[in-house]
């Protein structure tokens, strides 16, 4: 395998394994018809061609098939370009890239959703639910779903839910607790509605979110939205069609924090 290998390899250099064997690796003529017999040769060597051509020496004695483990990580033109691109943004944008990029992965490989999901394509939001006993999560305040804005308010009351909900990771709780307030998101989440957010997870465009806005006090503002993303804004709109939609600029938006569950059986 070694020479068979290291031939292909000299081959794409234009050079014969005889030639690169005497030259590169100082060794004698008869060496090549060696190798070629099944010998093996001595460790140096076989690091000395690997350094040469840029391959793994497990390449070189057939004990991998990928020339290069540590070439196949590096980034390829394509992804060295969006990282050029990411670095030069500005930091509300790096921001938002790198929250929605967690959000495609998210959902390829955690949800299991395809790709282009949305909520505007008629998929349901929320689903019933056989709640485990002893699974629950404190509400941490409201979020309007209509007009005006409401400010979270904590209440000691807590809500049934599926267990993974309660899941912690090393931040804590990945999973909290809003009651919808208004009728905005009506029929699929009724006014007084709790729904379930996954911190700090970005929706894609057309799904539901839970937004943190700032205002002109001291306090944010919290509203429950599907959401697109503009280059400079980000359009919020709701499910009941007397609602208009409106943009608001990147500036003014603290968070955008996917709703993964609605309790509407509660």
């Amino acid at each position: 395998m070694f020479h068979e290998r290291l031939d292909a390899l000299c081959k794409s250099r234009g050079i014969s394994i005889t030639d690169f064997s005497v030259n590169k690796l100082g060794v004698s003529n008869s060496a090549a018809t060696s190798w070629k017999k099944g010998a093996i040769p001595r460790s140096d060597i076989v690091i000395k061609a690997a350094k040469y051509f840029g391959v793994s020496t497990d390449y070189l004695l057939g004990l991998d098939d990928v020339p290069s483990r540590r070439q196949q990580e590096a980034p390829t033109p394509a992804e060295a370009e969006m990282l050029s691109e990411f670095r030069a943004s500005t930091p509300t944008a790096r921001a938002l890239a790198w929250a929605s990029a967690h959000a495609v992965l998210n959902a390829a490989m955690v949800q299991q959703e395809p790709l282009g999901y949305a909520l505007t394509n008629g998929e349901p939001l929320g689903y019933a639910m056989s709640i485990p006993a002893g699974s629950s999560l404190p509400i941490e305040g409201f979020a309007a779903a209509g007009s005006p804005l409401f400010a979270p308010e904590t209440e000691e009351k807590s809500v049934s839910v599926q267990e993974k909900y309660t899941e912690e990771d090393m931040n804590g709780r990945r999973y909290f607790v809003v009651v919808a307030r208004g009728d905005s998101m009506e029929p699929e989440i009724p006014d007084g509605t709790p729904v379930v957010v996954q911190r700090d997870l970005q929706p894609l465009s057309g799904e539901v979110a839970l937004v943190t806005l700032e205002s002109s006090t001291d306090e944010p503002e919290y509203v429950i939205k599907k959401v697109r993303y503009l280059p400079d804004e980000v359009e919020l709109s709701s499910f009941n069609e007397a609602y208009k939609t409106f943009q608001v600029p990147l500036s003014e938006v603290v968070k955008i924090e996917k709703v993964v569950h609605v309790l509407t059986d509660m």
